[in-house]
């Protein structure tokens, strides 16, 4: 994870910390909504070194109103790049190829009271993490020499961590506002293994069922 990714989280880190702090033992929880007790949201993150938009969707259960634990689904676009092609070590020809990434994760939330939950605007905080698995695709621009179609690796293990504010803007319906960092290990990018991970700005709608 590079620095600006630590320096992000570090910072969230220390709000959430200081909120936390401002709770007081006889904190009262507003009871959830009737229904199945169902929790989720909706998210569109951008990926800053991938370069692209995406979504994420997550569905569980809230325990005491500060522990979401369910399953997490997400697509991350990217930009198309230009590679060479070369054969028995000399140039052929370019051709473009665009990432696509997509994971399923066990996923983790704990959330943390701001302002009062019982008041008008309830605000949280939340810290995260998930782990799963990720498949990257990589299509072709245009059919050239060296590439062509698309070419989809096994699963490989994914993670992520992620912090924010989520503010209740009506019953049952809440905005989210975070950050996350994603990550894959052993990727094949054609003919080598290596990690891939970005950090990603996300906004989105959280919601109870």
């Amino acid at each position: 994870m590079k620095s600006p990714h630590l320096a992000v989280l570090c910072f969230l880190s220390l709000g959430l910390t200081a909120g936390l702090r401002a709770q007081t033992a006889q904190t009262q929880y507003s009871p959830a909504p009737s229904g199945l007790g169902l929790t989720g949201a909706v998210v569109v993150p951008y990926t800053f070194h991938w370069n692209g938009g995406g979504i994420s969707a997550e569905v569980g259960k809230l325990w005491n109103e500060t522990q979401f634990i369910g399953g997490e689904v997400s697509y991350y676009g990217g930009d198309v790049k230009t590679y060479d092609a070369y054969s028995d070590g000399a140039f052929v020809k370019r051709f473009r190829s665009r990432q696509r990434v997509t994971t399923a994760e066990v996923a983790y939330r704990y959330f943390i009271p701001i302002t009062d939950l019982n008041g008008s605007l309830p605000v949280r905080a939340y810290l995260g993490a998930g782990a799963g698995v990720g498949f990257v695709d990589y299509s072709n621009a245009n059919s050239t020499f060296g590439f062509s179609g698309a070419s989809r690796t096994d699963a490989n293990p994914a993670g992520e961590l992620l912090a924010g504010i989520q503010a209740t803007a009506w019953h049952g319906i809440g905005l989210r506002l975070g950050y996350r960092y994603v990550a894959l290990a052993h990727v094949l990018e054609f003919t080598d293994h290596h990690d891939i991970g970005t950090g990603a700005l996300e906004a989105g709608l959280a919601f109870r069922f």
